[in-house]
């Protein structure tokens, strides 16, 4: 599944090491496992290391705007 989001978004999200291929292939993003209003829970895979998710406690918290939107606009 590709997802729509607006250049705007995707340009904040600058430091992506990943090259925004979340945007075209959903098992490059990491599992979403909860949202607390705009903040995103989710499941870090080790084999790589994210500017975007920061530990908190025994979970990790995704800052990522590209991955804000798609978990906003999709659900995912």
């Amino acid at each position: 599944m590709k997802f729509e989001i607006c250049k705007k978004i995707v340009a904040q999200a600058s430091k992506c090491h990943n090259k925004h291929a979340c945007l075209s292939d959903q098992r490059a993003m990491c599992k979403s496992e909860n949202n607390i209003s705009d903040i995103i829970f989710v499941k870090f895979k080790e084999s790589e290391k994210c500017k975007y998710n920061h530990e908190f406690g025994r979970t990790m918290v995704c800052h990522c705007p590209v991955r804000k939107e798609i978990h906003k606009r999709y659900k995912i």
